[in-house]
């Protein structure tokens, strides 16, 4: 069996980190302009993407063990 909780831990992360830089942007709109606050914001989707497909990659790993299987 896949085990899905680390890419779904994963995929939390990242909400928590942009949510986070969100949290620095609204207390202090000049921050939206620092270029930090650009790649925080992109490794933040970027974590999130790659989690997603690690997710669909089991999922679909577990399908074809099932087609096997049946």
């Amino acid at each position: 069996m896949i085990d899905f909780s680390m890419p779904l831990q994963g995929m939390t992360m990242a909400q928590d980190q942009l949510h986070r830089v969100a949290q620095r942007v609204t207390q202090d709109p000049a921050e939206g302009a620092d270029p930090n606050t650009a790649v925080d914001t992109i490794q933040a989707a970027n974590q999130y993407a790659t989690n997603l497909e690690t997710l669909k990659m089991g999922n679909e790993m577990t399908q074809a063990t099932l087609n096997l299987l049946a």
